[in-house]
């Protein structure tokens, strides 16, 4: 098994690898760059891994902002939306068919989308999902952003089902985690002297009911790679464990209009056209 870690920060990334090396006696991993908030980088990634020869059975959709203030990303979309679900999706429609091809018999290939539990507070505004004209609310707003995770991966397990694709899609609430996820809402005096106290962080991670990363990680490893997961597709998960998200994380109309918009905004309608729906079912979808 190969891994490649994608993310922005290249030096945290390589500390990463140095440390799974360290850990697993395994140098079967390496990092890349990858910046979610730039279209451009992440066709640039797709390109690049593409390239690289190496092959894809497992993507984990995993990175993620909560609750930051309104900005917007290079290509000018709200960036808890850019980041948390059109990167996300941009990404797996120019992959889709390198998770194609490296499927086989008894080994379909898997997406992972790492959702939120704050997709119950959620609600797709299609008028205005950038926040153009309502007043901005980051809770609100990263609502949105999880709600949009867990409907693509719901449509995606959907089409490809309908379609006979060899690709499961699964999502997943991985629990609150002591991770710089919360970089915008914890207070900046504890963020910054934290790491550095001593014996501080496990303390205060317990009394605040955080997941260590690893607990965090153990349920996206579970549906990436689990015996048991072959063929299972559409779930939502946590703590390794199939639960109900809320009813309008699965309500296919929705999903439906939210693939057509995020296909527009990312301009990948021709990466995915072998999930192009029936006619008949898109009219239904659209009644």
């Amino acid at each position: 098994m190969s891994v490649t870690i994608a993310c922005r920060n290249l030096e945290k990334g390589e500390q990463a690898v140095a440390d799974i090396i360290r850990a697993s006696n395994s140098s079967s991993v390496r990092v890349m760059e990858l910046d979610l908030a730039s279209f451009a980088s992440i066709r640039q990634f797709a390109a690049e891994y593409l390239d690289s020869g190496l092959p894809l059975n497992s993507l984990v959709n995993n990175a993620g902002v909560m609750a930051c203030p309104l900005q917007y990303t290079v290509d000018g979309y709200e960036y808890q939306l850019g980041v948390n679900h059109l990167g996300h999706f941009l990404l797996t429609a120019l992959l889709l068919d390198k998770l194609v091809t490296c499927a086989s018999p008894g080994a379909q290939s898997r997406v992972v989308v790492l959702a939120s539990a704050a997709e119950r507070i959620g609600n797709i505004d299609f008028a205005d999902l950038n926040y153009k004209t309502r007043k901005y609310n980051e809770w609100q707003a990263y609502g949105q952003s999880k709600l949009a995770n867990c409907l693509f991966s719901h449509e995606l397990a959907r089409r490809c089902k309908s379609l006979n694709i060899p690709v499961t899609s699964n999502c997943m609430h991985p629990g609150v985690v002591d991770t710089e996820l919360a970089r915008y809402i914890l207070p900046q005096s504890m963020s910054k002297n934290l790491p550095s106290i001593p014996g501080l962080r496990p303390v205060v991670t317990k009394l605040l009911g955080l997941k260590t990363p690893e607990e965090g990680a153990s349920t996206a490893v579970y549906l990436a790679n689990a015996y048991e997961m072959e063929g299972k597709t559409g779930g939502y998960y946590e703590s390794s464990r199939k639960v109900n998200p809320s009813a309008r994380a699965v309500n296919s109309k929705l999903s439906y209009s939210l693939w057509a918009v995020s296909e527009d905004l990312t301009g990948t309608t021709e990466d995915l056209e072998p999930l192009r729906l029936s006619v008949r079912t898109e009219s239904l979808l659209n009644a």
